[in-house]
């Protein structure tokens, strides 16, 4: 059986099948490759299915490319042949010179530029189901995928050499920007991730507040003059007002402590901080 044995319409439904299978390896191939590792380990290790065969896959990106351009290449062509076929049955020997064009327009629409931007966009939807079809099919077609490989190997090598596995561990510049760019992250805890990473260029001083310059409020001392509501109201006002103007140092850093001593009255700190409290002041 050949081309010549099918009609019009029954070749026009292989084109159209045969896109999307090219749209799909296109998919797959930009969606793994966008794939954020750190986040990847992280869904594997939580068990996920599809994270776990994409990390699997990456591990060896040579064989995971080897196989998707092996059956986009294949596909394309298939198509290719079967375009020229339906162009000369319609337009005659005209359609050898229209095929090309056509399908060239047709594919880098439909199976390469809208399914790789889809991908880009959203590679975890598109990366996790395809890694449970491109695992059996690596298996399938590892011999081909092998030889390719080693003829690609062979031609790539004298171009760039032997060089060492590639480190993806994050430095701390690189740590430094992740956190930054954060969205899940709050800024206060994006602060304190921060500084940790900063803690090798702190000196003592950054650390330690000479002790004249430490204004404490003892809040176990006794208080027998707090007996009504109204004084009660004088001490909150007097703690508030307190808080109130050692926060308009902005050189000062506030370090308040409500523990121990009298409840209302670490009730009372507590609650001025949250007024008046800065980035720097800590309860």
């Amino acid at each position: 059986m050949s081309l010549a044995d099918f009609s019009v319409p029954e070749l026009l439904l292989a084109i159209f099948g045969l896109t999307l299978l090219s749209a799909y390896f296109a998919s797959s191939e930009t969606a793994m490759m966008a794939l954020n590792r750190y986040r990847l380990r992280h869904l594997a290790g939580e068990q996920h299915r599809g994270a776990g065969k994409a990390l699997k896959l990456l591990q060896r990106p040579d064989q995971l490319l080897g196989v998707i351009l092996v059956g986009n290449n294949f596909v394309n062509f298939l198509a290719a042949s079967i375009g020229t076929v339906i162009c000369m049955r319609l337009f005659g020997d005209t359609g050898v010179v229209l095929a090309p064009i056509v399908l060239t327009l047709f594919f880098l629409v439909f199976a390469e530029v809208a399914p790789k931007t889809v991908a880009a966009q959203r590679p975890e939807r598109l990366a996790f189901p395809s890694a449970h079809i491109l695992v059996p099919l690596l298996k399938l077609t590892r011999p081909l995928v092998w030889l390719t490989n080693a003829f690609s190997n062979a031609v790539a090598r004298p171009f760039i050499g032997r060089q060492a596995a590639a480190d993806d561990r994050l430095s701390a510049g690189e740590l430094r920007t992740v956190v930054r760019e954060s969205a899940r992250i709050s800024p206060r805890h994006q602060d304190m991730l921060l500084s940790i990473l900063d803690l090798e260029n702190v000196t003592v001083n950054d650390i330690m507040v000479p002790r004249d310059e430490i204004i404490g409020i003892d809040c176990s001392a006794p208080m027998e003059d707090i007996q009504t509501p109204a004084d009660n109201t004088a001490a909150a006002d007097a703690i508030t007002q307190l808080l109130c103007e050692l926060t308009r140092d902005e050189g000062s850093a506030l370090h308040v402590s409500i523990a121990g001593g009298r409840k209302t009255m670490g009730f009372y700190l507590g609650y001025a901080l949250s007024l008046y409290g800065r980035s720097q002041d800590r309860l």
